[in-house]
């Protein structure tokens, strides 16, 4: 069973209760169902022309043929929701042999080729793309769940309780997780099905028609002679006169190592480890989400990306923390004592300029608990992982520089939901302002740990007519994730300056 400790941000069962999130009644969904179930319908080959697009907007030639297979996923409560489209430069035929015979070193790494997923819209109720992967990777976890079911004739069918993250349905009914190949317990269905009616108690049906009316125009199709009938493939040169998916507004990338990775470990989001941060000796407690504290050697993905982040601006632009700059020799203090009670006056050391004794402020164990303070300041809580919120993170961070780098602010954009096309030129501001400065940016995205993760931005390119705002994560850069999407749950950009 794999992990999820290294990108647990955010548990749907917590993402409503964290600091910042303000928890609201789930309104009736039944009229927004039916919108969903009753919406123009999105044919395969459209899915597969819109994925071989975005194939050669990733920079693959436009030579040779390319096949494909798409899975339709369903949502919760049965509605349409994405097509899974997968591409090959090789016959896929049936698919599960075809997937039995990957290794994974068929496709180039974190490098667009013939080889590719992508994740798209089922109906036009829909957002057009959600996210497209560089290699297989998606199918090989479909397939290894296939084999812990029982094999092949036990799958029925995709659910998706987000657009990008995936349950296959036994032929018993039972789910399971693509990610752990194992049984989604009923705790966590009802978890995922809370927060899929939060999402769906936000959408205006009018004003979602007519967001997604001028998304889909955006999206131009292929003629039906461009598909061969018996074996799903298309010749990539009928596609080279219509150009990318959509016409990219702005577009950028961090060049400079630090800024794109942050400075701790080089990893961003994934140094978590209290090896990286504790004094020898010292020991991380975290409260957990349903009450008491636990004790834990990670300190969470969004608390280090926050410390990467900060670790940046104190150790390669000079800035000031706690009252220090990168190489400012130690001060002391002496407190005056207290004659008539016998206590003498005491001398002890404020701090120094050192990079450790900055990254042992950020992450050191403060209080009564021994809680590391960024993670006191986000208010994170314990629950397999150090789990952290959009807004804890936008709160949290604010109050740490407010109180510690009063030179430094919090820039962010953050939203949920029916929020997110809306909010995608606020997102490209962040990106923008960040890239330019050759700053580093990190973002909020869906990960296939039925959780969220926090990460350095590798590169993003946002469109102008399809809401389009796709991102690459540092941490997992064979995807790029739209953070225009209603259905992917919370995303969010934020950077220093």
């Amino acid at each position: 069973m794999k992990s999820p400790a290294w990108s647990l941000a955010l548990l749907l069962l917590f993402a409503s209760l964290m600091a910042g999130c303000s928890q609201q009644p789930v309104k009736t969904t039944e009229n927004v169902v039916t919108y969903l179930e009753e919406a123009k319908p999105v044919s395969v080959q459209t899915a597969q022309t819109t994925a071989i697009r975005e194939l050669l907007g990733g920079g693959i030639r436009p030579q040779g043929k390319v096949y494909t297979k798409t899975f339709t996923t369903v949502d919760i409560y049965d509605a349409p929701f994405t097509h899974i489209t997968v591409t090959s430069p090789k016959k896929i035929g049936k698919i599960w042999q075809f997937a039995k015979k990957l290794k994974g070193d068929e496709w180039p790494k974190n490098k667009a080729s013939s080889w590719g997923i992508a994740i798209t819209g089922a109906t036009e109720a829909r957002t057009p793309v959600s996210q497209t992967e560089y290699g297989l990777e998606t199918l090989q976890d479909i397939y290894e769940t296939v084999k812990a079911m029982g094999g092949p004739g036990k799958f029925e069918r995709i659910v998706a309780p987000l657009s990008t993250i995936f349950w296959l349905e036994h032929k018993d009914g039972s789910l399971w997780s693509t990610y752990t190949h194992e049984k989604i317990s009923d705790e966590e269905y009802e978890q995922a099905k809370k927060m899929y009616d939060e999402i769906l108690s936000g959408i205006d049906i009018s004003e979602s028609d007519e967001l997604m009316t001028t998304a889909w125009a955006a999206t131009p199709t292929l003629s039906a002679t461009s598909v061969s009938a018996d074996d799903g493939s298309y010749n990539l040169a009928d596609f080279a006169t219509l150009g990318t998916q959509a016409t990219y507004q702005y577009s950028g990338s961090w060049t400079n190592p630090e800024a794109r990775r942050g400075t701790l470990m080089g990893q961003g989001g994934f140094a978590q480890q209290t090896k990286y941060y504790a004094r020898r000796g010292e020991r991380w407690r975290v409260g957990a989400c349903v009450g008491g504290y636990t004790t834990t050697d990670v300190i969470g993905c969004g608390p280090a990306a926050f410390s990467a982040m900060l670790a940046y601006h104190f150790k390669e632009k000079g800035e000031e923390v706690n009252g220090f700059k990168l190489g400012d020799p130690a001060r002391y203090v002496t407190s005056p004592g207290i004659p008539f009670l016998g206590i003498p006056p005491r001398t002890v050391k404020a701090g120094d300029g050192k990079y450790e004794t900055f990254l042992h402020f950020v992450t050191g164990p403060v209080g009564s608990q021994g809680v590391p303070r960024i993670v006191d300041y986000m208010g994170s809580c314990y629950f397999n992982g150090v789990a952290t919120s959009g807004g804890a993170f936008s709160n949290g961070g604010k109050a740490f520089l407010e109180n510690h780098a009063p030179d430094l602010s919090l820039a962010y954009s953050w939203s949920r939901g029916f929020s997110n096309p809306g909010s995608v030129g606020s997102k490209v501001d962040r990106l923008r302002y960040a890239n330019n400065a050759k700053r580093p940016a990190v973002v909020l995205y869906p990960s296939r740990t039925f959780s969220f993760h926090f990460s350095f931005v590798q590169s993003w390119e946002a469109r102008r007519r399809d809401y389009g705002l796709f991102v690459v994560p540092e941490n997992t850069p064979n995807i790029r994730i739209n953070m225009g999407d209603t259905f992917s749950g919370e995303v969010g950009v934020w950077s220093i300056y």
